[in-house]
């Protein structure tokens, strides 16, 4: 149809509309052709739905499927890495209480032990005093001590190096 019938049709076609459109309510409708015009009221209305129309009916249920999937996968997966973490840091946690049981039982066997063990007993540097009462001593049981010393004159440095120590 060219754009001068098409103008025509519409031409024709437009006092028919508004008629319908004074006079009668949205359910009529008039079929015409080169013989006849038809009046029509429709009392119901059924319509068959296209192939394409419930392909595209289809395409969105499936897309609101799909997405409402993934969005419990991604739901179920943080889960399921929450619980990973979780059972991950329970194991750490017995990891550590078998340390610990391991490190007290260590120290029980230690304790245990120490009575046993003789304290060591760490003596300091000795003083000049001290130092000078062992030359005393040692010249004297040398007799290289110039000096003519009583028999107890060992005796008293012995007895002064022990006071030293104290």
């Amino acid at each position: 149809m060219i754009e001068q019938e098409f103008k025509a049709f519409r031409e024709a076609a437009l006092p028919l509309m508004q008629w319908l459109a004074d006079n009668r309510h949205p359910h009529v409708t008039v079929i015409v052709d080169s013989e006849r015009a038809e009046l029509l009221e429709g009392q119901a209305n059924a319509r068959r739905v296209s192939k394409e129309h419930e392909l595209e009916k289809l395409e969105k249920a499936l897309a609101e499927t799909a997405h409402t999937a993934i969005a419990q996968a991604r739901q179920t997966f943080a889960q399921a890495r929450q619980i990973k973490e979780r059972d991950e840091a329970r194991a750490e946690v017995e990891r550590l209480k078998e340390a610990l049981k391991n490190a007290l039982a260590e120290i029980g066997t230690l304790q245990n032990l120490a009575p046993v063990i003789p304290p060591t007993i760490t003596r300091p540097e000795p003083s000049r005093l001290e130092i000078a009462a062992m030359a005393m001593q040692g010249f004297i049981a040398n007799g290289t001590w110039g000096l003519t010393i009583a028999d107890r004159s060992v005796d008293y440095a012995d007895a002064l190096i022990a006071a030293a120590k104290g």
